[in-house]
């Protein structure tokens, strides 16, 4: 799973950015897939390169970086995209991440009103990639943490959560479901 990390001001370079580096050293045996820091994007040049000198040394040249949102969005080998934006700018993000197929990591609030929740969520339900958790999953609370690598800070539940989290659904809707975490 190859993660851009959009926005690298304060907030991003303090707690996103060591917290990406870390899920990269430990997520294939904590989760059984590899997540990888691939991009960096950010409208500053000297954000960007903020950034890149709090890499790890053999991280530093692999890491792509971007000035903008849409050259993130075409390139086909992101998959997640981590916004860590103000959140006047999150909605509209949000949105175009998804129309482009991405999948979402956002800081909470990600949304200014609840009516702006609610167009978040009819593009959420029409646009999800194929492996976005379902709806019920999207709107659980999360776990609490569990041994393996604060694997829960990125929303990546255990299999137990989810089957929990679904007890009451028919056999179909297991079948159907797109959460990240089902086998």
């Amino acid at each position: 799973m190859r993660v851009a990390l959009v926005g690298c001001g304060w907030f991003a370079l303090r707690a996103h950015l060591p917290a990406l580096q870390k899920l990269e050293r430990v997520s294939e045996q904590a989760l059984g897939f590899r997540v990888s820091l691939y991009a960096l994007c950010s409208r500053s040049p000297d954000n960007i390169q903020k950034a890149v000198k709090r890499l790890d040394k053999d991280k530093r040249t692999q890491v792509k970086t971007f000035l903008s949102l849409e050259d993130v969005l075409t390139d086909q080998l992101v998959d997640v995209i981590d916004l860590v934006l103000p959140i006047a700018v999150m909605p509209d993000a949000i949105q175009r991440c998804l129309m482009a197929g991405k999948s979402v990591l956002s800081e909470k609030p990600i949304a200014p009103s609840p009516e702006v929740l609610g167009r978040l969520w009819v593009c959420y339900l029409s646009h999800a990639p194929a492996r976005q958790p379902c709806a019920r999953c999207w709107m659980q609370p999360e776990p609490k943490k569990d041994e393996r690598a604060d694997s829960t800070m990125w929303g990546l539940q255990s299999q137990e959560w989810h089957a929990a989290a679904h007890a009451d659904q028919p056999e179909p809707h297991a079948q159907s479901c797109r959460c990240s975490r089902r086998s």
